[in-house]
């Protein structure tokens, strides 16, 4: 088996696919408390966790990041919670990292990585802020020391497990991310640091563009945008970070992974300030066609790590594999395919289903001809996917790479007997009349008023084509075949890749959730707590909330209620 690659690289050569929530998924099962979302079930429930990353694993994942949300030292004995002392830090992040290893090596074939996670922290968020409310200051290094304490107990634990690379993630506040990196950096592993904004920017005040770049600049190999808000609000603040990352000179990868519930209506903290959270969030989870959109567009951002947040569940990843599933293949694929075809010790024939753009990881059609020669492929080409003169385009592409790199294998051309000068990348698959409608007559230089003699003119034509351009072979080399619908394999289980496209994408993309919420302004009014650092509720404490406590913040959200603009609701 080949040695398994690494995070860096593997984001060089294309996507890799996070997995889903952990605490709201286990929170709804029994096996995590709602209000600390603390990971204890790694210990007290290890098989309910070992299930979880198995849905997520079979459903697409390339990544099993273990269950340590949360689980520094200072949140596991604050307000009562006694798991630090029950437990200890080190030991429930050891025990998270050994139940993802242990999912992620029964398929060794997959190779599956294993990251270990750290948050943010109720040391920074205790610490007070001045009494301008502009600035947050900290009287001494002291501050900063303590908080990477807290990070540190937990590093330490996921170098001692073997993890392949760290994330942090779900931080408010860049700058408690930029000392989060530091500690990670001293691991010596990859870092991805992940924060829960908006487009608005942290809770400081620091814009989103400003957050990635300093988290590029403290080291962070992969910086992005998770939780808190809904896909497309997510991809709304990777824009702005890309834009400043680019203007800064910055190129680090980029991760997005998103709440499952949809938040047009949230504000600067999100879902948190939402009325139905966490319990009433139901009605705004994404379909898989949300999710189909969400993993197109995040990709043609340029993002390549893709994953999701609170509310992701097994079949929201399996929808982003289902989309996204062309990226993980192609060129670097049919290498693989020609080292086993060539050990049969026959001829081995190389053709990919690409046009003149090149394969899906964005490998040229001249370099991917020159891979497959390379690789040993005796005959080398294109087929399905584009029309015969589409084809040729690529074939001539291919050719003068192969010419300048002095390499000479056959050429093939099967192209498809359909027209599609319209089609883009991905050729016919993508077009509205995919699969069904395909058979609609298309203007050529032949047969004017009959498709058929469109058909055997447009054949005839490659066919010339196709011998000034040096065919060796012609009779079944310049065959015409089609593809009504393709099935892959994601861990196993064989699945109709996006059926979007044989149930109408046009139509689920656009269908809003029946409730009409949060589409419908006057079911929507976020709470708006104003709950940030340097707040008595965010203050560190050994004894439990009080029902005084409780009821005060209970009178702040009828005072919210009641300033809020056009508001149906009664306080």
């Amino acid at each position: 088996m080949a040695p398994k690659k690494g995070l860096l690289k593997r984001l060089d050569e294309g996507v890799v696919l996070g997995d889903g929530g952990f605490v709201f998924a286990l929170e709804k099962r029994g096996y995590v408390k709602a209000g600390p979302w603390t990971p204890e079930a790694v210990l007290e429930h290890p098989e309910a966790v070992k299930g979880l990353h198995r849905e997520f694993l079979r459903a697409g994942s390339d990544v099993m990041q273990a269950f340590t949300f949360y689980a520094s030292d200072d949140k596991l004995s604050n307000r009562g919670n006694t798991s630090s002392k029950k437990y200890t830090c080190s030991g429930i992040n050891k025990a998270a990292c050994e139940l993802a290893r242990a999912v992620a090596d029964e398929d060794p074939e997959q190779q599956t990585l294993v990251a270990g996670g750290l948050s943010e922290t109720p040391t920074y968020l205790s610490m007070p802020r001045s009494k301008t409310f502009i600035r947050f200051y900290f009287p001494t290094d002291a501050g900063k020391e303590a908080v990477q304490a807290e990070f540190k107990t937990q590093v330490d634990a996921f170098v001692e497990s073997k993890v392949d690379f760290l994330i942090a993630e779900y931080f408010e506040y860049v700058e408690e991310m930029e000392w989060a990196i530091e500690v990670c950096r001293g691991s010596g592993l990859p870092v991805v640091a992940s924060m829960c904004i908006g487009p608005e920017g942290d809770m400081h005040g620091v814009s989103a563009g400003d957050c990635a770049v300093r988290m590029a600049k403290a080291g962070a190999h992969v910086v992005g945008v998770n939780c808190h808000f809904d896909p497309f609000v997510s991809l709304e603040a990777i824009r702005l970070m890309k834009a400043a990352l680019d203007a800064a000179d910055l190129h680090p990868h980029l991760i997005v992974q998103p709440l499952a519930y949809l938040t047009p209506d949230a504000k600067k903290q999100g879902f948190i300030d939402l009325p139905e959270f966490p319990f009433g969030l139901e009605p705004r989870l994404c379909t898989r066609w949300d999710m189909h959109k969400f993993a197109r567009a995040a990709y043609e951002l340029g993002v390549r790590y893709i994953g999701g947040c609170c509310g992701f569940e097994a079949y929201h990843v399996r929808a982003l594999a289902e989309e996204l599933q062309e990226y993980f293949e192609y060129v670097e694929e049919m290498e693989w395919a020609i080292e086993v075809c060539r050990g049969s010790g026959l001829p081995v024939v190389a053709s990919m289903c690409i046009g003149p753009e090149g394969d899906m990881h964005g490998v040229s059609a001249g370099d991917c001809a020159v891979r497959m020669a390379k690789a040993g492929a005796h005959v080398v080409g294109v087929n399905c996917h584009f029309d015969p003169f589409v084809s040729l385009e690529a074939i001539r592409l291919m050719k003068a790479a192969l010419d300048a790199a002095d390499l000479h294998p056959h050429l093939i051309v099967q192209p498809l007997a359909y027209l599609t000068p319209d089609a883009k990348k991905q050729g016919f698959i993508d077009l509205p009349e995919f699969p069904f409608g395909t058979w609609r007559p298309s203007s050529s230089i032949w047969g004017k008023a009959h498709p058929v003699g469109r058909r055997l003119g447009d054949a005839h034509e490659a066919l010339g084509q196709s011998k000034t351009l040096g065919r060796k072979k012609t009779s079944s080399s310049i065959g015409l075949n089609n593809v009504t619908a393709r099935r892959t394999f994601l861990r196993g289980v064989s699945i109709v890749q996006r059926p979007h496209m044989i149930a109408g994408r046009d139509y689920w993309e656009a269908l809003k959730p029946a409730t009409g919420r949060p589409y419908n302004p006057s079911m929507s009014c976020p709470d708006q707590w104003g709950v940030v650092q340097g707040s008595e509720e965010l203050q560190q404490k050994s004894t439990a909330t009080t029902q005084q406590e409780i009821a005060q913040l209970k009178e702040r959200a009828k005072t919210n209620l009641q300033k809020c603009n056009g508001c149906t609701h009664k306080a």
